[in-house]
């Protein structure tokens, strides 16, 4: 046990720490590190989530001035209000939903809806993380970003590597399924296009294989085809814009992409003897024959003509076992799901918030918009919002807007 003078002397210790740039930035380090590796069930609270949720206390309760080296911009409040509005509507909505149905015969299979408020205000929570993180640290955030995913998707790759993922078995890695893998090498992707400023042009390299990587042993079709949408986007319209990627990255990005289509038209190459680039390639050439990609009955799209009288309002993200289409399971699209859940005034108050994050780009440099294609080609067929990481991405980005700082790319 430590007497109260070694006590004070770690407190003291603690407190100088907490004064430098490195200890708040390695804080989101540390998150990225561990969010692509679940323990627990899907829906469930994560070991990253729990260290997200200690630093967000600590960040509240050292809010002080000392601490605020780089105010937050005007703007970014502004956004926020509309995040706020909206989250709040969602747990309103949620929370009636979850008293009407509670005397029920379906037990806990309305517990869904009072998780689903939970989450929501842990997203917004990670929101303003981030930003509180902004205000220790300014620029240098974007730096820990960035290297963050370059540190998580190297030790995801190597772990894929010890999982035998070059078998015809879809890779999992670190996550509970493939989707979910498959979505944060997306993530990654994007991150890569709007941060990659921050890193030395070989890790930005490294950070975009690998991306590329465990998009491909994810054998996700939706994951694949939203990253070859991004990376279309930015070798065609970089130029019409204010920033442009390297000489060198449009060079392996017009290699890459060359290669893939050369491999898919000719599927007797020697290297498609690999099981899993077998496996891929043929989820893609049948995706029109493969029943999930129906976006009525496989996505649960047509569920929005069984919301009836709650069209305006919204039918709560949950108790699933009330629809006909999907029964028992959440819509496979964030458009689906945010319409059906929240009705008309949510999907609009969302649209809204989008508008904003949109307008804000728009403002500074139109061509960062385009780089979220890939996460919103994803949103047709899956839905990635609650995706803890997608928000800190949101909230860099926003950041990075209004703060005056160099675009990544």
């Amino acid at each position: 046990m430590m007497d109260a003078k070694e006590v004070r002397v770690v407190m003291r210790y603690i407190e100088e720490k907490m004064t430098t740039n490195e200890f708040w930035g390695d804080l989101l380090l540390v998150y990225l590190i561990l969010k692509p590796f679940y323990i627990f069930a899907s829906g469930s609270l994560q070991p990253a989530d729990f260290f997200l949720m200690l630093c967000f206390g600590l960040l509240l309760v050292t809010r002080k001035t000392g601490f605020i080296k780089y105010p937050i911009p005007s703007g970014i409040w502004k956004i926020l209000r509309w995040s706020v509005l909206f989250a709040f509507y969602q747990i309103f909505i949620n929370l009636i939903w979850y008293l009407i149905l509670e005397n029920t015969n379906a037990g806990n299979k309305n517990y869904g809806l009072y998780l689903s408020c939970f989450f929501i205000l842990f997203n917004l929570f990670s929101v303003f993380s981030c930003i509180m993180i902004y205000e220790r640290i300014g620029p240098l955030l974007f730096q820990k970003l960035i290297k963050g995913f370059l540190i998580s998707a190297t030790i995801v790759a190597f772990f894929s590597i010890i999982q035998n993922a070059s078998s015809s078995i879809r890779a999992v890695a670190g996550f509970n399924n493939p989707n979910q893998l498959g979505y944060y090498a997306i993530l990654l992707l994007t991150s890569c296009f709007l941060f990659g400023g921050y890193i030395r042009s070989p890790y930005k390299q490294i950070l975009f294989s690998l991306s590329v990587y465990l998009n491909v042993i994810s054998l996700s079709k939706a994951s694949v085809l939203s990253s070859a949408i991004l990376i279309l986007y930015v070798i065609l319209f970089q130029k019409y814009f204010n920033v442009h990627i390297s000489k060198k990255m449009t060079v392996f990005l017009v290699i890459f992409i060359l290669f893939i289509l050369y491999s898919f038209f000719f599927g007797d190459l020697s290297f498609f003897n690999n099981d899993t680039l077998s496996a891929l390639r043929e989820r893609i050439l049948n995706i029109r024959s493969e029943g999930d990609s129906n976006l009525g009955s496989g996505r649960g799209y047509t569920r929005i003509f069984e919301m009836g009288s709650h069209l305006l309002w919204g039918m709560g993200e949950g108790a699933y076992y009330r629809f006909q289409s999907l029964t028992g399971l959440e819509a496979h699209s964030s458009f689906v799901t945010v319409f059906v859940s929240y009705g008309l005034v949510g999907f609009l108050i969302w649209m809204r918030l989008l508008i904003a994050m949109v307008y804000s780009g728009i403002r500074r440099n139109l061509f960062t918009v385009g780089i979220f294609i890939g996460v919103a080609a994803y949103w047709v067929t899956h839905n990635g919002l609650r995706n803890t990481v997608l928000w800190i991405i949101i909230a860099s980005y926003m950041i990075m807007n209004h703060s005056g700082e160099k675009e990544g790319t």
